[in-house]
């Protein structure tokens, strides 16, 4: 009778051990969820943040094109004779900007070209 009273002590130890060791193994799990959730949210903030850099990026593109435009009319209307608040003697000033493919380049505008431009937030004009 010692003897089955020996292998029960030990089952029920067995028992009690490997009852803790699945309840650290859910823990552990519920743990490892609650993470997954982060970095998931994570994941999609940085998604975000790249379409965001990417429309940036195209609009910054826009603006440098257009403003390009604008530049090459008024010198153009300036070599015609036209009145220009444009001086072309202005001192040019070169910026770094981003491109589509994450790489910089160099653009060069007058110092004070939106002052000049007809319109534009900082011009002088009035309508």
């Amino acid at each position: 009778m010692p003897h089955i009273l020996q292998a029960y002590q030990e089952y029920e130890k067995l028992a009690q051990e490997w009852s803790e060791y699945t309840g650290r193994l859910a823990t552990e799990n519920d743990e490892l969820k609650r993470q997954l959730e982060r970095l998931e949210c994570e994941k999609k903030h940085i998604g975000e943040c790249d379409e965001t850099q990417k429309q940036m990026i195209l609009t910054q593109n826009d603006l440098i094109s257009s403003l390009k435009h604008e530049t090459a009319r008024h010198l153009a209307q300036t070599s015609t004779g036209s009145s220009l608040a444009v001086d072309p003697s202005l001192p040019l000033e070169t910026c770094e900007v981003a491109s589509q493919t994450g790489s910089c380049i160099s653009e060069s505008f007058p110092a004070r070209l939106l002052k000049a431009i007809p319109n534009s937030p900082d011009g002088d004009e009035e309508d």
